[in-house]
């Protein structure tokens, strides 16, 4: 491409973008205000069993998700109960804060309880 000056992009940018396609777009996650309305009572019936990590024994599985910004984590019993959660933002070090969510769910981990399974996910 040629080299322009500043100018003459300022001037194109003024004139507006033309385009000769239509971008493909997802579809709207909402069709109107009745439907989000929907989804937010649906939505906001879902609870998650909770159990009390405390006084627990048996067997819980754990799932971590260690993201690029983000790590969570969550303990559940044999029955699907939450019994201990952790979310945290990873101030730009992902190690540390998924160490750090680590150390704190042994802290809490009574004796009879045993982790039998985890799984993680994500980008860090």
């Amino acid at each position: 491409a040629e080299a322009q000056p500043l100018s003459a992009l300022i001037k194109r940018l003024d004139s507006g973008v033309q385009m000769d396609f239509e971008l493909k777009r997802l579809p709207a996650l909402f069709e109107d205000e009745a439907d989000l309305e929907a989804f937010r009572t649906r939505h906001h019936t879902a609870v998650v069993p909770r159990g009390d990590l405390a006084t627990y024994n048996g067997d819980c599985f754990l799932g971590f998700d260690a993201g690029s910004t983000t790590t969570k984590l969550a303990l559940v019993g044999e029955k699907g109960e939450l019994l201990y959660s952790f979310y945290a933002n990873n101030q730009g070090n992902p190690i540390k804060t998924a160490m750090q969510a680590v150390h704190t769910l042994r802290e809490a981990l009574p004796a009879g309880a045993h982790i039998a399974r985890s799984c993680s996910t994500g980008y860090g």
